[in-house]
Parts: C-alpha cells; structure tokens; sequence
C-alpha cells in the first residue's frame, strides 16, 4: 500500500491460508457421504493431507493409484489420480512442475481371500 500523494510506502495486507484444515476440508467435500479416502500428494508420492487420520502428513501414500482395483486398510478399492492443474499454493504456470496429484480411493467392499 502507498501513499496516493507521495508513493511512500506505508504497509501492506498478507493473506493467511492454513493448508491442513483447508484442504482437509476440500477433501471431505470431495467424498461428500462416499466411503473412501481422498488425499493430496506430493510429487515424492507423501500425503500433504488427507481425509483418513491415521495417514498424517509426510507419510507415504501406500496405493497405486493407477490400478483399476486396490487392496488398502483391509478392503478393496477403486482409485483414481489426477495432476494438479494449479492452485495458489501448487501453481502451474510458467513451466513449473510442482508433481501434487489428488488421490481419491472408493471402498468397494472387505477384502476376501480363499
């Protein structure tokens, strides 16, 4: 912000995003009332966040989200992946490639074994 008369400068706004609770609640959005697990990962493959509490930041993702059906936490699931495309925090432009992909895995059902 600047003086209107003398281009002084005189402060300036700084805007607040706390990233775990936002995107933790991005996520719970994303699943709405489905059975599953939706999370943000890194390009290291580690949870930047996620709707299941017991995978805490930093932690890998232990799920190939390329295969059409998954074995995780004791069912099976459908995921998918996609890339971020940008977002304030991960932006796209200018040939960066931050590698955040959304993850979501939908429960299909136990696992079963013969």
């Amino acid at each position: 912000m600047r003086c209107s008369q003398t281009q002084r400068v005189l402060g300036g706004i700084a805007i607040v995003f706390k990233a775990a609770g936002e995107f933790r609640a991005m996520l719970h959005d994303v699943l709405d009332v489905r059975d599953g697990i939706a999370a943000i990962v890194g390009a290291d493959g580690r949870f930047i966040a996620s709707t299941d509490a017991s995978q805490a930041p930093a932690m890998a993702l232990n799920m190939d989200a390329r295969q059409s059906i998954v074995e995780y936490q004791s069912s099976n699931r459908a995921p998918a992946s996609a890339q971020a495309v940008g977002y304030r925090e991960f932006n796209a432009g200018g040939g960066y490639q931050h590698g955040v992909n959304a993850v979501v895995a939908l429960r299909l059902g136990a696992l079963e074994h013969s």
